[in-house]
């Protein structure tokens, strides 16, 4: 699939979701990063090490009055409203999702989700890749309204197939985030594209 077009730029938020210690998660951002970018889009990286999610007490949309909400609250709604869509790309802390993932993820209401696709890359040192986490987040971005993408990658031994700097040693690799990202570009096309011509349901889930 070719680059998209000026036209079709999409704007991106790629969500990261682990904090420990030797985290794999840098090397698999370099190379999503690079092949979202390669196909012109913009990226904004929510990163939980960088923007410190504190632990969740009251997200945005408990607050009946937004400007009573912090500065850097308000300001991260807008950029994932603005937002065509969701890459979340997450480890697997003992056959789930990582606490540092939910907690920024529900720091928001279904509002900045809600119709718009979401795709899945995880990975895990072991065989599996993550399946787990990536099926349970399945449920988490279908209760909050997203259009779960098709394809999913698993990247499993992602120490061994991933070097430090995201290339991979695995061909494999690169083909099913290229196959991901295509199916995102519909999606994110199509849905940004009907909700401008047809608005959105008036009754929202």
């Amino acid at each position: 699939m070719m680059a998209a077009s000026s036209a079709n730029k999409m704007k991106f938020v790629l969500m990261l979701g682990s904090v420990r210690e030797n985290r794999m998660c840098d090397r698999v951002a370099k190379l999503v990063q690079k092949k979202l970018l390669a196909s012109n889009h913009e990226v904004i990286l929510y990163d939980p090490v960088n923007k410190e999610f504190p632990l969740l007490f009251k997200p945005i949309h408990f607050y009946s009055d937004r400007s009573e909400a912090p500065e850097w609250l308000i300001e991260a709604e807008k950029q994932l409203l603005d937002a065509d869509g969701f890459v979340i790309l997450s480890a697997e802390y003992n056959r789930c999702i990582p606490p540092a993932l939910t907690n920024m993820i529900n720091h928001f209401g279904a509002n900045v989700y809600r119709y718009k696709p979401c795709a899945f890359i995880t990975y895990s040192l072991g065989r599996f890749g993550g399946c787990c986490a990536a099926m349970q987040l399945g449920d988490m971005m279908t209760e909050l309204g997203s259009t779960i993408v098709p394809s999913r990658v698993y990247i499993s031994h992602v120490n061994n197939v991933l070097s430090e700097d995201g290339t991979p040693q695995d061909e494999h690799i690169e083909k099913e985030i290229q196959k991901l990202i295509n199916q995102l570009d519909w999606y994110a096309l199509a849905l940004k594209n009907h909700k401008e011509r047809y608005g959105l349901p008036s009754q929202p889930l």
